[in-house]
């Protein structure tokens, strides 16, 4: 009897998963639906991207706010807190 074949799961770096997840980081929108890898696939769908923010925030803004490279405080930061809390 032949071996099944498994599929490989596909696991996303968490460089880049942080880079899917900076443009709503930014202003809280995804304009250009970075986050479709990632199961929100944009338009009705932002406000689950923006539930689901929080917890990316914890994971990534420390990282991100590393990056930050302007007076202005980005949308996550203002909403959620540093996110080092």
């Amino acid at each position: 009897m032949p071996v099944k074949r498994r599929a490989h799961k596909r696991r996303i770096s968490p460089d880049a998963e942080r880079a899917m997840w900076s443009g709503l980081f930014e202003c809280g929108y995804d304009f250009f639906n970075d986050l479709s890898p990632l199961g929100f696939p944009g338009g009705d769908c932002d406000a689950a991207a923006r539930k689901a923010a929080r917890k990316a925030w914890r994971r990534h803004g420390a990282a991100f706010m590393e990056t930050w490279r302007s007076d202005v405080q980005p949308w996550a930061q203002v909403e959620f807190g540093d996110p080092c809390q």
